[in-house]
């Protein structure tokens, strides 16, 4: 899994925590700046030659992080991740299962085959574009790329339910 690149910051919360309150301006730039750094590396070194440990341990804004596994993390960040990958494992299972419902058991699409007329001016044979399952309401979808698919019998079927519904 890839890491998320930021985070939610909510300024009611952010003000109201007691320890920010009792930060000076420079230490309120100091928290975010290791906060960032804390997201963007998934804690902080708990190595004290390290700049930025450094930073964090001469300062009073220690006192919002805690030490785990050799790091420092912040914990309303940690929090901020976790919400972060439920959202993406939620996400993740509605595409399954919106994907499950349109093409039933099938992982993908399935593919047509391969065009066999020999009208093409091209020497390779194309493959053609695997088409949506009809569905009520999902015409509007397959008038719209009929125009594309070079499928024959796709094509045949295609201006027989057209002329059946009485438009051009």
């Amino acid at each position: 899994m890839h890491k998320p690149p930021a985070f939610q910051f909510y300024p009611k919360d952010f003000l109201n925590d007691y320890n920010v309150v009792a930060m000076s301006m420079e230490e309120v730039g100091m928290y975010i700046k290791l906060l960032c750094y804390c997201w963007m590396e998934n804690g902080i070194p708990v190595d004290d030659s390290h700049p930025i440990a450094k930073l964090l341990l001469n300062s009073k804004v220690a006192k919002c992080f805690y030490k785990k596994n050799e790091r420092f993390f912040n914990p309303r960040l940690d929090e901020e991740r976790k919400k972060q990958k439920r959202f993406a494992k939620s996400m993740k299972e509605a595409g399954l299962r919106g994907a499950k419902k349109r093409w039933g058991g099938h992982s993908q699409a399935i593919a047509r085959g391969i065009a066999s007329d020999s009208s093409s001016s091209s020497s390779s044979t194309a493959v053609l574009t695997p088409l949506p399952p009809l569905r009520k309401g999902g015409r509007k979808y397959q008038r719209k790329i009929a125009g594309s698919n070079s499928d024959p019998a796709y094509r045949e079927a295609y201006e027989k339910n057209k002329a059946k519904e009485g438009k051009p």
